[in-house]
């Protein structure tokens, strides 16, 4: 009985201890997210074998609408592509659909892609996209972490 009674008098402490200031990231993603960084690790067979990091200085966004559309303006080549999907949100993880269109003069093909999304802060978040492949015995792990900020 007198550890029942302690394990309660022990909850309450932490229950009335939690920080309740209203300061939390709001979860919505709805709005236009700038891009400042995005690193991309590739491993093969579990050895790091290729890394990428673009730093954004010109400027390319994401702007997830209410409707679950979205587009990607990527100025990474200086053509200016603008690279439409629709997306679906799950608790933390975010599923992009890319229907099949012409960016750049160039015929793409309808793709899916799958990642997770975590607030950083009021106004940042990240977007981690971990995908494996298996060739022929071996395989093949791509991380990619997209950096973003939002002017809210």
């Amino acid at each position: 009985m007198n550890k029942f009674l302690l394990l309660i008098i022990v909850a309450a402490i932490f229950v009335s201890c939690s920080k309740k200031n209203g300061n939390s990231p709001s979860t919505s993603i709805v709005g236009k997210w700038n891009i400042t960084a995005d690193t991309d690790r590739v491993y093969d067979n579990g050895t790091l074998n290729q890394t990428s990091i673009l730093s954004e200085s010109i400027s390319p966004y994401v702007q997830f609408n209410a409707d679950g559309s979205g587009v990607l303006m990527d100025d990474i080549t200086g053509g200016g592509a603008t690279i439409k999907f629709t997306y679906s949100v799950s608790g933390n993880v975010i599923k992009f659909h890319y229907p099949a269109q012409t960016i750049n003069g160039i015929a793409v093909a309808a793709f899916e892609r799958d990642g997770t999304y975590k607030r950083t802060g009021t106004n940042d978040m990240e977007i981690i996209f971990d995908s494996t492949a298996l060739q022929g015995g071996d395989s093949e792990r791509d991380l990619e972490v997209v950096y973003m900020f939002t002017v809210k």
